[in-house]
C-alpha cells in the first residue's frame, strides 16, 4: 500500500491532538523538589488557607497560580496553607461463615494439643486462638493508615501546577 505524501500529512495532522493529551496538567506537590504527589483534575482535597479558611471539593480546574474546587471556589496557590488527601476507605463487612470455621478450627486445635498433651488445655486455647484469630487482628491493626495524607505547605513542602495552560 503506498501512502502519497498528501495522505501522510493528513495522517499527521489528525493524530496531533491525540498525542498532545498524554500528559493533563497535574497539581504537583513537592519535598525538598522532588514530586511526592501528583493531583490530576477530579481529585478530592481539602485545602486550609492563610487566612483560615477551609476548602473541600474535587479539583475541577488548574492555571498556573489558581486552584478551582468544585467549579465554583478558587484559591491562588500561594495562599495555600496546608493540604489534605481525602481517602474514602471501605470498611471489610464480617464474614460470620468465615468466622465460624476458624473458630472449628480453633477448638479442633485445641483439643489436639490438649490431648496429645503437648500444652494444658488454657495454654492450648491461648496458642490455637491466637493462631486462629491473628489474621483478623492484623487486619484490625493494619487498617489503620500510617500514611501521611495532610502536608502543611511552606519549608519542607511547595505546590507547583505542572502541564500546559
Amino acid at each position: 500500500m503506498n501512502l502519497t505524501k498528501l495522505q501522510l500529512v493528513f495522517f499527521c495532522l489528525i493524530s496531533i491532538p491525540a498525542f498532545s493529551q498524554l500528559r493533563p496538567i497535574q497539581l504537583q506537590l513537592q519535598k525538598n523538589g522532588h514530586v511526592k504527589k501528583r493531583f490530576e483534575l477530579g481529585t478530592t482535597l481539602q485545602v486550609w488557607s492563610k487566612s483560615g479558611k477551609q476548602y473541600t471539593g474535587y479539583i475541577s480546574f488548574m492555571m498556573s497560580d489558581t486552584l478551582f474546587l468544585n467549579s465554583r471556589d478558587s484559591l491562588a496557590i500561594r495562599d495555600i496553607r496546608k493540604i489534605r488527601i481525602a481517602q474514602n476507605k471501605r470498611r471489610k463487612a464480617i464474614d460470620w461463615k468465615e468466622i465460624g470455621w476458624v473458630t472449628l478450627g480453633v477448638g479442633i486445635s485445641t483439643a489436639g494439643m490438649a490431648l496429645s498433651k503437648w500444652e494444658t488445655w488454657p495454654i492450648a486455647a491461648r496458642n490455637s486462638a491466637a493462631m486462629g484469630y491473628s489474621d483478623y487482628a492484623a487486619q484490625k491493626i493494619l487498617g489503620i493508615s500510617f500514611k501521611k495524607n495532610s502536608y502543611r505547605i511552606g519549608g519542607k513542602f511547595r505546590l507547583r501546577v505542572w502541564g500546559l495552560n
